[in-house]
This record gives structure tokens, C-alpha cells and sequence, in this order.
């Protein structure tokens, strides 16, 4: 590409310093008259006939003349030749002086010359004349017609575009541009005026626009507060002089006070102004003006954190909370004052009502027969301490309850220090697995004494990771005795433990019921209660029912609990509690293993289905956890013999991880000898045969197991068959046994086999010998031959 600068004619090269008032580049087409421009060019191309074009530094065409068909029907056309121009026209443009021109070949190998327009120092565009060739130059006639087959033209009418370009000489050339790079001077010259003037208006406009936008904005911001004044669920009272004399509420204002919007509310108006609708009280003495927390406010002192009761006409107390703050003119003179306040009457309420039931809930937990409340805290770092402990532990231990919060080195100090070992990892492991924490331990009290105690408590964990125990303590002395007393004699140490293994399990089951169970003596005290009836109603600690349930002093006149007493037949029928709660209550009789006769009551919660849910959800954990805790696998597969669910014990049993076998047909664990043979009994699932059969599994190291299989079909409520149920014992050691006794048996057998051959042997051998006797007689008495026989016989034993 042949590039050529020109030399510039004289012209002023002083650059005008002007800048748009956003500070932005000026744009070409916006400081030039198009059409007028457009005309000019159009004349001088028909003096002339040198083809011209005004271009923007983004390469856009605002005005042209003279374009010839080469570059309008080939070139341009073209997505690759249209990108020559335009590369060509903007990076060869580039570097340009003002006042000079660049003459250069395009890409496209057609003669082109440009001179810059330049306006207060700035490049926005550029004068472009060209598509010609030189006429002392030969036309190239094979290097367009390469250009045309290359690109896809028309080579014929390619090479006719090609001849109609203007030849121009250099002379013709220098005269034209010395035309345009004055007319370019001229451009930038005239603009300036324009510029200058379209400056001014845009900063007059933009200053007007400005102040339209401000009183627009200083509006809106007014009506969003009137508006969020009015939305808040905030009290605001404003006071409009520092006087006071004048003071206005928010709509949540006046709607407590049942007044209209702009009623003074300033009890410092003037005589017969004074509101009469309210009075303000603090800690139950009446406020003065002076002192009330608008008029301090307005007087320059701020109010915080004021707690206020408002006492309405009509008698209605309102307790509130909130701040004042002085108003200030811009020149720091007061001139009123605003004030905030909230309704916290509920929260009073509550904080009252929250009071009174700590109060209750502490009387109680103090005055547990045997028993003292406590609460524990573990932080993260390790750290734990007492945050509650009822008055109670003192008649227990000997402690006082304030010492132990003080320092709880003090009760661990009774322990004995065998049992801390067990102590210290019961507590982390509730507190790993949030598990009750439940231990028996006994305590050396001060005086010297041995007691038993029984902590019982249940952990949850806070959300910055601290977990809390709340517990139970219980003296167990009593009962500790009792059961030494039991295991003085060997008859009487079975007994207590198949009462106590009898209780237990059905304790145990009864507590995994997602419903309430208590278990009534005929004085009406709890003997047993499980725990939904302890979450429903705390620790009963053995107390009369209508007690520890109803707070009354006696028995319930509606009670139907003990009609089985009299009647021994089920009773069912419904409780409504004092708090509203409705049970649905099912009265047994029941016969305790040591023979004493009980009311066994089972309440439903009916109220609140979704607690109801929650505890069947807790039950279900509970069956989960019996599941996992088998000493059999228990396994579901799917219609393909896929396994969906596996307890603990296959992980036990085959050493394979669950994530091994979850999702894994049941063949890759199985014999391969007794593959045939479960695929034919699978078929039986099918048609909802249930069996049980002994299977052989592989274990991951490939060893064999030896299970006995019982295989139940699962059905949908459609009927189809949807996978298997099998639970699987392991019966290694028996196959072993099993297989011993084969062996032995077998050796037995080959024995006595021996045995009896070696007599047949010699019984053989004796009687041949006795034959010996008889050779060449002919006369042999039955009675000879009698007597060798058993000569024979005799002699056989003997061997025997």
C-alpha cells in the first residue's frame, strides 16, 4: 500500500479550546450542516470531478460525491473488500497533521487521499477523496481481475467499473486537496461559533433542567416522608416552635388517641388550647409540660430510651418507648423538636406474663419431691458451666445452689473418681449425637455420706454453636437400697431383675409411643409417665395427677379415668384442659408385674395435628434406630433387584461401605452357585410368594457368609409388585457346626466299617481253621460241628 503526504496550503492552525459541557468527544456529524455541505461537495464535483467524502473517526459516511461503481457495487458489497475500506479509511487516516494530507493505496488497490478536520485540538473526522487512479500510471488489468475471481465479482463488469474511474494527474490531485484541507480549516473555523453557542444553551438548559430535578426530588423526598410518617408503625410527634406551643402526630398518633390529623397535642398551649384527651405518666406519677419529652427535646436536650404510659380519655393505657431530638434552623437556632415512640404494651404484657411463669416454673422446680432442675451450657471452645440450678440440690447434696453457678468444680469434687472417666464421656457423647444424657452415680455429700443421684437431661444446640443441657437430678438413694436389699438373696435378685428387665421394656416401649402414656395409681398419683407426657406436662416427680396436669388440690369431678377400677373395662372419652388443649384419652386396666393394680391412661393430642405429626416422625426415628441397631441385615431391593435400603449390619456382616451397596443390583453380593437359584425364587416374589431359604453372601474380601433369608413381597396400593423385604441372619458358625458334625459322623461310619471287617476277617480265619478238623470225614455229628462254631465264636469275642 503506496502511502504519500502532502504539504499544506496556508491556513490557521490554531486550535479552538472547546469542550462540550458533559465532557464528552465532539462528534462530526453534530457540529456540521449535512444537506448544506452535501450540496457544496456536489458542485465541486461537477467543476471538478474529483470524487470526495466526509467521514466520521468511526468510519461512517456523512456526506459524499463522486463515489464510483467499483467502490458502491463491488467494494463495498463485499463483507471482506468493505472491510478493507474501512480498515484502510480509519488506521491509514491515522497520524495525519492538521493541514496536511495523507495520499495513499487502499487495500483494494484504488488511489485514495485524506486530510483530518480538527476542532478545538481534537480529531473527529476526516476529508477523504479518492477512487481514482493516476493517469501516468498503466492499468493493471490482471491484478483486478485476480481481485474479481478472488472475491466472487463480476469479472466483466468488474473490469468496466474499473475504466470508468476518474485518471486524475498529481497536479489535479495537489490543487483539490489544497481546496479540501482549507475547506476543513473552514469546517473547524465556522464550527466554533456553533459550538460555543449550542455550549451555552446546553449549560443554561442543563442549570434549568437542574433545578426542575431539584424541586422535583425536594417534592418527592416530602411526600415519601408524609407518606412513610404515615406507614410506619412508629408514633412521631413533631413540634413546630421552641416554645412548644404547637405540637402535631402521625397518623399512628392520633389513631391511638382516636383524634383527627393536625390536633395539637402540646400540653403547653395556650389556655383552652390545652389538649384534655391524654395524660402522660412515668413509673405511675403524672408528667408535667416541662418535663414531657417533646418540650425538653425542643428546649435542645435529647430523650432517649424514655419509657412512657399514655392514659386515654377513656381510661385505656398504652405503655411506650422511644427518643426526642432537638430541630435546629441552618443557623443552628432551635426551632422545634421530633419524637418517636413504640407501642410496647404487648411486649410488657408478655415480659410480665413470661415473669409470673419463670416465678411459677422456679417455685416448682424448688420444691421437687427428691429432685432439683438444672441447666448446663457447653461453648464451642470447650468451656461449660452451670446456668441454672434449682434451689433443691442443696436438701440433695448438701450444696448451695449459688456456689455451684459460682463454681462448678465444687459438685464434680463429690464424684467419686472412678466414675468421672464414665461421666466426662457420657457428656460428650450427648453432646456429639445430641442424645439424652441419662447416668446413675453416687456423690460423697460434705457430711460424709453416700448418696445416689440420677442425672437425666436432654441437649440442644444454639445456633452460634453452644449446646445446652436442661436436666432433672433425682436422689435414687432409696431405690439404690432397695435393690441391694433385693440382691441379698439369689431368688430375689432374679425377681427384681425380671421386674425391672419387664418394667424397662415397657417403659422402654411406651416411651417410643408418639402419644402421651402415664400409668395412674389408684390415689391418683403418676407412677410412670413417658415422654410426650413429660414434654406436655414437666417431670411429674410422683405426684397427684390432678396436681402435676390441672393444678387443683383434689380430684377432678369430670375425671373418668378410674371407672375401669370399678367396671375393669376400657373407657375412652375426651379432656379439655384449663389452657383449651383437647385430648383425645384412652383408659386400660393394667396389672404391673409385681401384681398392683393400675389405670393406664393414653392421651392424644387432637389440638395440634402438626405436634402430632412431629412425635409420630420421632417414633418412626426410634423404629429407624431398632432397625439399624438388629443383629440381622435388613434389606430392600426394588423390582430389579436393586437395593434401596441396608441397615448398619450388612456393613458389619459383608465390610462393604453403604455407598457400595446402596443403588447395586443384589447379584455382585451373592454365591455365584446360588445366583440360579434366588433369580428362580424371585420370580415366586413376583406372585407375592413369601419364603425363607439359607443363602450364601460374598463378603468384600471374598470370603463366604452363610444366612438364613426371609423374603417378604412388597406391593403398591395398586397391586404391583414394587421390590422385596428379606431379612438376613448370619448362620456361619451353625454351617460350621453343621459341617463338623458331617465330619465326625462320616469317621464314625469308616470306623465301625473297619471294625466290623477285621471281626468278619477273624471270624472267617477261626472257622476255617475249625474246618480243618472235618477234612476227609465222612461222618460229621451236628454236634462237632456245633461245638467248633462256637469254639469259633469264643475265640472271636476274645479278639474282639
Amino acid at each position: 500500500m503506496k502511502v504519500k503526504t502532502g504539504q499544506p496550503p496556508e491556513i490557521n492552525l490554531n486550535p479552538v479550546h472547546i469542550s462540550k459541557a458533559d465532557g464528552t468527544a465532539i462528534e462530526l456529524a453534530s457540529i456540521i450542516d449535512t444537506e448544506a455541505v452535501q450540496s457544496l461537495i456536489n458542485d465541486f464535483y461537477r467543476l471538478v470531478h474529483i470524487p470526495m467524502a466526509l467521514f466520521d473517526l468511526k468510519g461512517n459516511v456523512l456526506v459524499s460525491a463522486g463515489w464510483q461503481d467499483i467502490c458502491t457495487k463491488f467494494h463495498r458489497v463485499n463483507p471482506e473488500t468493505c472491510k478493507y475500506c474501512i480498515e484502510s479509511d480509519q488506521k491509514l487516516s491515522l497520524n495525519v497533521a492538521p493541514g496536511k494530507y495523507k495520499l495513499y493505496k487502499c487495500r483494494n488497490n484504488i488511489w485514495d487521499v485524506v486530510t483530518p478536520i480538527m476542532v478545538e485540538g481534537q480529531h473527529i473526522g476526516n476529508i477523504f477523496s479518492g477512487q481514482f487512479l493516476f493517469e501516468d500510471e498503466p492499468l493493471d488489468y490482471e491484478l483486478f481481475r485476480s481481485q474479481a475471481r478472488k472475491y466472487g465479482f463480476n469479472e466483466e463488469e468488474y473490469i468496466k467499473a474499473l475504466e470508468k474511474i476518474p485518471r486524475l494527474s498529481r497536479e489535479d490531485i495537489d490543487t483539490g486537496m489544497a481546496f479540501f484541507m482549507t475547506f476543513a480549516n473552514m469546517i473547524s473555523q465556522l464550527s466554533y461559533s456553533n459550538i460555543k453557542l449550542s455550549q451555552s444553551l446546553a449549560e443554561r438548559d442543563a442549570v434549568v433542567e437542574a433545578l426542575q430535578e431539584s424541586e422535583k426530588r425536594e417534592k418527592a423526598r416530602s411526600d415519601e416522608l408524609a407518606a412513610v410518617l404515615d406507614a410506619v408503625p412508629v408514633a412521631v410527634y413533631t413540634t413546630h416552635d421552641p416554645q412548644a406551643l404547637k405540637i402535631t402526630g402521625n397518623r399512628l398518633s392520633c389513631k391511638w388517641l382516636r383524634i383527627p390529623p393536625g390536633t395539637n397535642l402540646s400540653k403547653s398551649a395556650l389556655e383552652g388550647e390545652k389538649p384534655e384527651f391524654f395524660k402522660l405518666f412515668k413509673d405511675g406519677v403524672e408528667i408535667p409540660p416541662e418535663k414531657m419529652p417533646s418540650q425538653l427535646s425542643a428546649a435542645g436536650i435529647e430523650v432517649n430510651d424514655c419509657e412512657l404510659d399514655i392514659v386515654s380519655a377513656d381510661g385505656r393505657i398504652r405503655h411506650v418507648l422511644g427518643n426526642a431530638r432537638p430541630l435546629r434552623d441552618e443557623n443552628g437556632n432551635l426551632r422545634g423538636s421530633i419524637s418517636a415512640f413504640i407501642d410496647i404494651t404487648e411486649r410488657k404484657r408478655v415480659e410480665e406474663a413470661l415473669r409470673k411463669s419463670e416465678e411459677h416454673l422456679r417455685l416448682l422446680s424448688d420444691n421437687l419431691p427428691d429432685s432439683a432442675v438444672y441447666q448446663y451450657t457447653l461453648d464451642p471452645d470447650g468451656s461449660g458451666c452451670f446456668q441454672y440450678v434449682s434451689a433443691g440440690i442443696e436438701r440433695l447434696i448438701g450444696l448451695n445452689s449459688r456456689d455451684i453457678l459460682n463454681d462448678p468444680s465444687i459438685l464434680y469434687r463429690i464424684i467419686p473418681s472412678q466414675y468421672m472417666g464414665e461421666l466426662i464421656e457420657a457428656g460428650v457423647r450427648s453432646a456429639h449425637e445430641l442424645s439424652d444424657f441419662d447416668m446413675e452415680l453416687p456423690v460423697e455429700l460434705p457430711d460424709g455420706r453416700l448418696k445416689w443421684i440420677r442425672l437425666n437431661s436432654r441437649p440442644r444446640r444454639l445456633p452460634e454453636g453452644r449446646t445446652i443441657w436442661d436436666g432433672v437430678l433425682t436422689d435414687i438413694t432409696r431405690l439404690k437400697r432397695a435393690e441391694e436389699v433385693l440382691r441379698e438373696s439369689e431368688s430375689c435378685r432374679k425377681v427384681a431383675e425380671a421386674v425391672d428387665t419387664e418394667r424397662r421394656r415397657f417403659f422402654d416401649v411406651l416411651e417410643t409411643l408418639p402419644v402421651m402414656i402415664a400409668l395412674l395409681t389408684p390415689d391418683h398419683r403418676i407412677a410412670f409417665a413417658n415422654r410426650p407426657f413429660r414434654e406436655m406436662f414437666g417431670n411429674s416427680g410422683n405426684r397427684h395427677c390432678f396436681e402435676h396436669c390441672f393444678r387443683n388440690n383434689e380430684p377432678c369431678d369430670s375425671c373418668k379415668a378410674y371407672k375401669i377400677l370399678e367396671t375393669g373395662q376400657p373407657y375412652h372419652w375426651e379432656i379439655t384442659t384449663p389452657e383449651g388443649r383437647v385430648f383425645d384419652t384412652y383408659n386400660l386396666p393394667f396389672i404391673d408385674v409385681d401384681g398392683s393394680r393400675m389405670t393406664l391412661e393414653m392421651d392424644i393430642d387432637i389440638t395440634e395435628r402438626k405436634a402430632a405429626e412431629e412425635m409420630l416422625r420421632d417414633s418412626e426415628e426410634k423404629y429407624r434406630n431398632i432397625v439399624e441397631t438388629a443383629n440381622e441385615i435388613i434389606l430392600i431391593t426394588d423390582n430389579e433387584a436393586v437395593i434401596n435400603y441396608a441397615n448398619s449390619k450388612l456393613v458389619d456382616m459383608l465390610e462393604y461401605p453403604l455407598d457400595e451397596v446402596i443403588g447395586k443390583p443384589i447379584w455382585g453380593f451373592i454365591s455365584k452357585e446360588c445366583i440360579p437359584a434366588v433369580r428362580q425364587n424371585l420370580e415366586k416374589r413376583r406372585q407375592g410368594i413369601s419364603e425363607s431359604y439359607e443363602l450364601k453372601l460374598i463378603r468384600k474380601d471374598g470370603s463366604p457368609v452363610w444366612t438364613f433369608l426371609n423374603a417378604k413381597p412388597l406391593f403398591d396400593r395398586n397391586g404391583s409388585f414394587t421390590g422385596v423385604m428379606s431379612m438376613l441372619t448370619d448362620i456361619s458358625k451353625r454351617k460350621e457346626a453343621e459341617e463338623a458334625l458331617a465330619n465326625i459322623e462320616t469317621a464314625r461310619k469308616k470306623e465301625i466299617h473297619h471294625r466290623i471287617k477285621n471281626n468278619l476277617q477273624v471270624i472267617s480265619s477261626l472257622l476255617d481253621l475249625q474246618a480243618d478238623q472235618f477234612k476227609n470225614r465222612e461222618d460229621i455229628k451236628d454236634m462237632e460241628v456245633l461245638s467248633a462254631f462256637r469254639e469259633s465264636q469264643d475265640l472271636s469275642l476274645i479278639h474282639i
